[in-house]
């Protein structure tokens, strides 16, 4: 009879247990780390960075490849919306193709209508920019609330 109640006593706490474990992990809702986006937003980052080295010169001469570059950014907002509890990143993505806010978009636009840009304001956009690409990788990598909050008050001062 003792072995029977110690036997239902510990299948109560392993149930307990369970219960527990797979409600604090429903409710998670951060996306896992993916690979691809990761080798994604660090060859994009690489590309702009060479792009916006030229900013100062004339428009035209690199119009291929900035349209080469805001395609690929357009196929990762969209492939960063339809991955599942991935809110955060998405609207990260949004911003950054979003030619009317000072993003990346946005920038390749603006230096499109002038032809080309101010050593100065290239320097200081670039590294605006920059770091939004740096603050996405690394929160691909961690997924941390840390990061999270870096990337929200990005989003939110934009």
């Amino acid at each position: 009879m003792s072995r029977n109640i110690n036997m239902k006593k510990h299948l109560t706490y392993a149930i307990l247990f369970c219960s527990i474990l797979l409600s604090s992990c429903s409710s998670i809702k951060t996306a896992i780390y993916d690979q691809y986006s990761y080798q994604q937003e660090v060859s994009l980052k690489i590309e702009t960075k060479a792009l916006l080295e030229h900013a100062t010169e004339d428009y035209a001469t690199y119009q291929d490849k900035i349209a080469h570059v805001l395609l690929e950014m357009e196929k990762m907002e969209e492939y960063e919306k339809n991955k599942p509890d991935n809110a955060i990143s998405y609207q990260m993505w949004h911003l950054m193709t979003d030619a009317d806010k000072n993003s990346v978009a946005g920038l390749f636009k603006r230096w499109k209508e002038k032809g080309h840009l101010s050593a100065v304001f290239t320097q200081e956009a670039s590294k605006q920019v920059l770091e939004a690409f740096d603050a996405l990788i690394k929160y691909e990598i961690s997924k941390d609330k840390e990061r999270e909050n870096i990337l929200l008050d990005i989003i939110k001062n934009y």
